[in-house]
């Protein structure tokens, strides 16, 4: 009955690059056959992503100077 915050793992299942969908959607464990996510191996996904906006972010910056 708590809110959580979180991703959802369907909307990186579509979203998510093939080479990394394998290592960070999965199913769980439980009887029931759900998606979920391994946090632990979407830190490195999203840091890179963060560094090629904010290069994308420099250059266009550079461009307005």
């Amino acid at each position: 009955g708590q809110e959580q915050c979180g991703y959802i793992a369907q909307n990186f299942q579509q979203e998510a690059q093939t080479a990394f969908l394998n290592s960070i959607v999965g199913e769980s464990l439980d009887d029931e056959k759900h998606l979920c996510l391994d946090y632990a191996r979407i830190v490195p996904v999203l840091h890179g992503a963060l560094l090629s906006a904010l290069a994308r972010l420099d250059a266009l910056e550079s461009r307005l100077q």
